[in-house]
């Protein structure tokens, strides 16, 4: 199987699979899952994707790595506010849609973190810039 130009979403796909075993208390399977999903390659290195690695690795038992990730991702998000990395290939996106999309990657690490009100602050600034943004969407009204 090839892998897209871009990367797949292996780690998401993964980790969902780890916690189907968890749930139904294979904690072998669960952890071999969990470790595919850290191990899974990427071609974009800061996307909503690291968030499922970092949860992974938070169930491995290395909050370390977790933390440097959601860390990472938080930095990303805030230092690509004004900068339109793919413009150059073709594939410029308008900036209220790249502003919704780091507001929403700022959402998932501060929902990792644990800071619930600042997660739901970062996924309403997302779907004001893009109403259009489903899993801002669907995050927030979980969070609701």
């Amino acid at each position: 199987m090839t892998t897209p130009y871009r990367g797949g979403r292996d780690c998401q796909v993964y980790y969902y699979i780890a916690t189907a075993y968890e749930a139904l208390g294979d904690a072998r399977k669960a952890k071999e899952s969990y470790e595919k999903s850290v191990a899974a390659k990427q071609r974009r290195d800061w996307s909503d994707l690291r968030y499922y690695q970092a949860l992974a690795y938070r169930k491995l038992g290395r909050e370390d790595k977790a933390v440097e990730i959601l860390d990472g991702l938080i930095a990303f998000a805030q230092a690509e506010a004004g900068v339109d990395f793919f413009a150059k290939f073709g594939e410029k996106e308008p900036p209220k849609f790249r502003m919704a999309n780091n507001n929403y990657l700022l959402g998932l690490a501060y929902l990792a973190k644990g800071s619930k009100t600042e997660a739901k602050a970062k996924f309403a600034e997302a779907l004001k810039l893009n109403p259009n943004h489903l899993w801002a969407a669907v995050l927030l009204s979980q969070l609701s």
